[in-house]
């Protein structure tokens, strides 16, 4: 018969490995598409900047595009996401439309902004947060002097502050 001692250390180290294990997929850095269609661009009666995009968390695909796994490192400085081969494929396999694809920057399932995956033939733009990820994974904000709307979101403390921990 095991003794108690025993039992209440392997008891202890279940407990941890069981609160350490993310069941809902919602650590790190996530990237969404999300559950719109494309805006039509050239539709008259539209007023404002077509790339702010206000989310819900029902907007949200119900898997990720991207994991943090995928991103080998993120450059804070430049916005720049590394990704890892198996990200570079996922990014690769992608069909980003024309008129591009609505996506979402989620932190620990949290929704922190949403921008734009862009085609690179693509005569559209954006002023808001976009990236061209088929040429670069840089996310950037605005594509012309005087052409962006509203504050950068890019620059989020809580990015920031999850960078510093990130393995």
């Amino acid at each position: 018969m095991p003794n108690l001692k025993n039992m209440k250390c392997l008891l202890f180290i279940l407990t941890l490995l069981l609160f350490s294990c993310d069941f809902n997929g919602k650590n790190g850095i996530e990237i969404y598409q999300l559950n719109w269609r494309s805006i039509d661009f050239l539709e008259n009666n539209r007023k404002g900047n077509y790339c702010d995009l206000k989310i819900n968390q029902e907007d949200l695909f119900d898997k990720p595009i991207l994991t943090d796994s995928d991103i080998a490192h993120f450059d804070w400085n430049s916005q720049e996401l590394i990704l890892t081969e198996k990200g570079r494929v996922k990014i690769d396999l992608l069909k980003i439309p024309l008129d591009g694809l609505a996506v979402a920057m989620i932190l620990n399932g949290e929704i922190i902004y949403g921008f734009w995956f862009l085609n690179s033939e693509s005569p559209y733009g954006c002023g808001g947060v976009y990236s061209e990820p088929k040429l670069d994974f840089k996310l950037k904000f605005g594509q012309a002097d005087g052409y962006d709307y509203g504050k950068d979101p890019r620059f989020d403390s809580r990015i920031k502050e999850y960078l510093k921990t990130r393995n």
